[in-house]
């Protein structure tokens, strides 16, 4: 009786104790993943969005549209703004081609050329034609009065003779040209006027400041100051 009593106490303690330690023993730490789960932290879910509008969308290409068209009416304007000058320029050298078969109608008649100026003046008249149909004209102010014309003439001497009463265009070098009702050239003149009195002299300009071109060239007529053209 006593041995059994024994056994049984001493498995019994055994296995209480086998338990307390299985209780006690400190659980394994597992491996972290860092492609699992817990690698993924927890966000807010996104809020509705709203789908693109129809009116915005439009409203970005028609300013799209805008940009292209506003480039390219920028270069438009440029050409032709480069085309008409091109043109003026032609017109002036119209109006010397004008000067000359005038002077020369006379020397051609009488060497029997008759027919070739008759139809260099057709040429001519064709130009002066096509030019007006551009609303392109080049103006000889020749005997008109200064005052008229001093805003668009350049002023290359003054000649005081006593066959002038009042002061008017005696000369032309070059023409007024316009564009339109816009003067794109000036005129290069010589301004007669009634005889100087006093101290003034043949070629100095009235009042002093009313010609600052009298000692200019016919050479260099066509060069009109950039800063005295008006805006096209």
């Amino acid at each position: 009786m006593s041995s059994s009593a024994d056994t049984s106490g001493t498995a019994s303690a055994d296995t209480s104790g086998t338990a307390g330690a299985a209780d006690t023993a400190v659980p394994e730490t597992a491996e972290h993943d860092p492609d699992g789960w817990e690698a993924f932290a927890e966000r807010p879910a996104p809020g509705a969005m709203d789908p693109p509008s129809p009116d915005r969308e439009v409203a970005r290409a028609v300013q799209q549209l805008r940009k292209v068209l506003d480039a390219s009416r920028r270069q438009t304007d440029d050409q032709l703004s480069a085309v008409r000058e091109v043109v003026a320029d032609l017109a002036r050298q119209a109006w010397r081609l004008d000067a000359l078969l005038l002077e020369a109608a006379g020397p051609l008649r009488e060497a029997g050329k008759g027919n070739l100026h008759k139809r260099l003046d057709v040429v001519r008249k064709e130009i002066r034609d096509r030019l007006a149909d551009l609303d392109i004209e080049a103006e000889d102010p020749t005997g008109r009065p200064f005052d008229a014309v001093a805003d668009v003439v350049d002023v290359l001497r003054w000649r005081h003779e006593p066959g002038f009463t009042t002061e008017e265009v005696a000369e032309t070098y070059e023409p007024i040209v316009r564009d339109g009702s816009v003067v794109v050239r000036y005129g290069q003149v010589v301004v007669g006027a009634p005889p100087a009195t006093g101290d003034d002299e043949d070629g100095a300009a009235p009042d002093g400041d009313r010609s600052a071109e009298h000692d200019t060239t016919p050479d260099e007529a066509h060069q009109v100051r950039a800063e005295d053209r008006p805006e096209a």
